[in-house]
């Protein structure tokens, strides 16, 4: 938003391809680590002026603001796919 100068989990100045790159290194930093049990590195979304009808959403399935589907998206890509760890 204009006061504190974010919006979704992305932005023109901090692309989805950085979100992702980040996600991948904090599951390679802590997949092995039994003490992490949760991990974030968006919150509390808020509108993005710069981008036209930037809203956050949930469950309508619009990939450009539905957060709950990007999330989901982006936990399959980073996640390894062992039940041990995250």
């Amino acid at each position: 938003d204009e006061e504190h100068g974010d919006g979704l989990w992305y932005s023109q100045q901090y692309p989805e391809e950085a979100w992702i790159a980040d996600w991948k290194t904090m599951v390679a930093r802590y997949r092995n680590q039994p003490a992490v049990v949760a991990a974030e590195l968006r919150n509390e979304l808020r509108p993005d002026p710069a981008i036209t009808d930037a809203k956050p959403s949930w469950g309508d399935g619009n990939i450009a603001t539905d957060w709950n589907a990007r999330h989901s998206w982006v936990a399959m890509r980073c996640w390894p796919p062992t039940p041990c760890c995250w």
